[in-house]
């Protein structure tokens, strides 16, 4: 009789990338995302038993993406604004023509 393939392991390592994900989105949406929380965070990863180097690989990651979300936000919420002054800019030098 075949048995069924056994599932893999899962490995805290993608739990933590998991559990950070979620928690840092939702934080940051929020406004509730407080940096002092993300530094005891890492300092629990880089004493846990895991290997140091994934633990700032996780920090090098965690950083890049908290900037290119701030980045995002900020553009495409400027982008309306800009947009909108040019729309402006140009009906009002249409009228005065």
């Amino acid at each position: 009789m075949l048995l069924p393939p056994e599932p893999e392991p899962v490995s805290r390592w993608n739990i933590f990338v998991e559990e950070w994900w979620h928690s840092t989105r939702d934080s940051v949406i929020d406004g509730s995302y407080r940096i002092n929380d993300e530094y005891q965070f890492i300092r629990t990863m880089i004493a846990s038993p895991m290997k140091k180097s994934k633990a700032w690989i996780y920090l090098a990651f965690r950083i890049a993406g908290i900037s290119l979300f701030i980045f995002l936000k900020a553009v495409f919420t400027l982008i309306p604004a800009v947009f909108d002054s040019f729309v402006g800019f140009v009906a009002r030098s249409k009228r005065q023509q």
